[in-house]
């Protein structure tokens, strides 16, 4: 009979520690989502940027290629109002910016 006793007690304490890992599996998998979906975000906020950079400094280029031509080019406005676009859109997000706060130091336990 006491045998029977710690036989139930150790099947109980198994079930109990079970779902105590599943819900760590649980936790860990929903803080593993939570990861993932920040890096993917950062990651697409850094393509975007690079690409925004390229593409701002490609028709900076264009611009000054064609701005020297005789006649003037039609295109000339078109560029300059892309150029300016790009520079209000890269002054709001730089002030932007500069009201996150700096990055701290991680801390590991």
């Amino acid at each position: 009979e006491q045998q029977e006793e710690q036989t139930e007690q150790q099947e109980e304490q198994t079930e109990v520690d079970q779902q105590t890992s599943l819900g760590d599996d649980v936790e860990e998998s929903d803080s593993y989502d939570l990861q993932i979906r920040h890096q993917v975000a950062m990651n697409l906020l850094q393509n975007a940027f690079e690409n925004a950079m390229q593409l701002y400094e490609d028709a900076n280029f264009e611009y000054e290629c064609i701005r020297k031509e005789e006649p003037p080019s039609p295109y000339l406005p078109v560029y300059e109002q892309i150029l300016d676009n790009y520079e209000n859109v890269f002054h709001t997000l730089g002030h932007k910016l500069s009201e996150t706060p700096a990055p701290q130091p991680s801390q590991s336990p």
